[in-house]
């Protein structure tokens, strides 16, 4: 089963791909660019398949780079009461997606690269299956609550 979250920034640079993959190694997670269609050039990917080793056992997530439309962010003010400014003035919107666990969960990985994004446009998460925005600390406290 597929999981997805979404981050939402103001930002309207893309995070290069080292940046990624460092800030993932940095959280105990080296990865490695499985695939992206940025050619030669980090800077501009709209696509990225990222790999990793845990226990011996592959994982991966992909992550696309998206410019929200006017009626992706107005269906957001019509889903939550109070937006923060990320999604409001929103340039990008980070589509994370993974395999669950065995037990329908996102993997730690998927976490970790979802907080990577984060942290990295200084975005909001969007967990679509909790139905909620959170902030990169909280978001953090979630993944340690797991």
């Amino acid at each position: 089963m597929k999981q997805e979250f979404f981050v939402w920034t103001n930002k309207t640079r893309i995070p290069s791909i080292s940046d990624i993959c460092d800030a993932l190694a940095a959280a105990g997670f080296p990865s490695q660019v499985a695939e992206h269609d940025g050619g030669e050039n980090s800077w501009h990917w709209k696509r990225l398949e990222l790999a990793t080793e845990v226990e011996g056992q592959s994982q991966s997530c992909t992550v696309m780079a998206t410019t929200p439309s006017r009626e992706d962010i107005e269906k957001m003010v019509e889903d939550y009461e109070d937006l923060p400014f990320q999604v409001k003035g929103a340039a990008r919107k980070y589509t994370i997606v993974g395999e669950s666990d065995e037990y329908g969960q996102p993997t730690l990985f998927h976490l970790r690269v979802v907080a990577a994004i984060a942290k990295l446009t200084h975005g909001v998460v969007e967990d679509p299956q909790e139905s909620g925005l959170m902030l990169l600390d909280e978001f953090e406290a979630f993944i340690a609550s797991t």
